[in-house]
């Protein structure tokens, strides 16, 4: 559905899609980490977090709404079942976050369902782990219900490479974005700014 398109200037809000992890590419857009312990623990309130300045142009989104994470970039353990929300927590041993939530999980996913639906536009990395990020899946999907719009910035490669089938077969998500390639997630998003700002 490469026809996905918006009215110039009409995105401000855009939710940050993709695969979370270590140094997340997302700190390179916006300053998430203050803006997570500014809006703790009200599920309902929206997350508007300024887009970098450097990042920015006249007429494109002005700030992020989302998702929630827990990120961490100090290099300790990290491992399946082991961080934040994911955690389990008999052996969680980096950002566990059950001492201020008890169902972490349950209010990561009403925090970021709520953020969606506060978004213009939704931005998608899919890069070469695109196939594991299950959760995006499942917000891509929502967005569109919602009628949100998706751009869906890709890797080279990450969908053509044979010896990765599973990545291959993403498709059926990649259906309901405008989809174009990038070198890595901060220049894509640099694109999709473009592509949505106000035309001068």
């Amino acid at each position: 559905m490469n026809s996905i398109s918006t009215k110039p200037g009409q995105v401000k809000s855009v939710y940050l899609a993709g695969r979370i992890d270590h140094t997340d590419w997302r700190h390179d857009i916006a300053e998430v980490r203050g803006a997570l312990s500014n809006v703790e623990p009200q599920i309902d309130q929206p997350m508007r977090t300024a887009i970098r300045p450097g990042v920015r142009v006249q007429g494109g989104p002005t700030h992020i709404s989302g998702p929630y994470f827990i990120s961490c970039d100090h290099g300790g353990f990290h491992g399946p079942t082991s961080h934040g929300v994911g955690a389990d927590y008999k052996d969680a041993r980096c950002c566990p976050v059950d001492v201020m939530y008890p169902n972490p999980r349950t209010f990561a996913v009403q925090r970021c369902m709520t953020w969606l639906r506060d978004a213009d536009a939704m931005y998608v990395w899919v890069g070469w782990d695109f196939e594991q990020a299950h959760g995006t899946h499942v917000e891509m999907g929502v967005a569109h219900a919602l009628g949100i719009p998706i751009f869906a910035a890709v890797k080279s490669g990450a969908l053509t490479d044979s010896r990765n089938d599973a990545q291959v077969e993403t498709w059926f998500a990649l259906e309901l974005t405008r989809s174009f390639p990038a070198a890595d997630p901060v220049s894509g998003f640099a694109t999709f700014v473009r592509m949505v700002a106000k035309k001068r």
